[in-house]
């Protein structure tokens, strides 16, 4: 089961990435945005992830 939430979760983070990055690309051809918006997006989220990650390991995981 944790194989396929982890699965799950991958999937969701590379198409959300994708989708960022796709969006920002159509942004920059209409005229708007432009530089490395979607590349930031992207490293946001994955700083993010590692943080809320962090804070779940350090303070809400049970103790073996």
């Amino acid at each position: 089961m944790k194989a396929i939430l982890a699965g799950i979760y991958s999937f969701l983070m590379v198409f959300g990435a994708t989708l960022v990055s796709f969006a920002a690309e159509e942004a920059k051809k209409e005229g708007g945005g432009g530089g490395y918006d979607s590349t930031a997006y992207v490293w946001i989220a994955l700083i993010v992830i590692i943080v809320i990650y962090g804070i779940y390991d350090s303070f809400f995981k049970p103790v073996d």
